[in-house]
């Protein structure tokens, strides 16, 4: 598995969007297209988020994403030192 960070920019989440999406983070569930959402980094009043997931592809994440909705304006693969 490799790890994708990705940016969403007019990005708010309201609360209960929040706990759903921990609610996923803390199960570490695979959804179909075999991604694993690690964490959610927000800001609602900069309207902006940023995705950690484990995935096998960049193509992965953007087919999640796009299944939940979502369009993704970048998709970088990172290294994880621990």
């Amino acid at each position: 598995m490799k790890w994708f960070i990705d940016g969403h920019s007019e990005c708010f989440l309201p609360q209960a969007m929040l706990d759903e999406v921990a609610a996923g983070i803390r199960s570490r569930a695979k959804d179909s297209f075999g991604v694993r959402g690690v964490n959610l980094y927000y800001n609602n009043e900069a309207k902006k988020c940023f995705c950690l997931s484990e995935a096998p592809s960049a193509d992965a994440v953007r087919l999640s994403h796009a299944a939940k909705g979502l369009g993704t304006e970048e998709i970088t693969e990172i290294k994880v030192l621990a």
